[in-house]
């Protein structure tokens, strides 16, 4: 239905919570992920 709904200020403006919540879930799995990645490349 949308494209990069992180770019759609209206988007932001009326559902900025939901979409904060999104934004803390994405860098939380990127955090996470990086972790791992670290982790992985330290054992090599």
């Amino acid at each position: 239905m949308y494209n990069y709904p992180f770019m759609d200020w209206e988007f932001l403006g009326k559902y900025h919570k939901s979409a904060w919540n999104f934004v803390k879930t994405f860098l939380d799995s990127l955090k996470s992920l990086k972790w791992r990645a670290s982790s992985i490349i330290a054992r090599v």
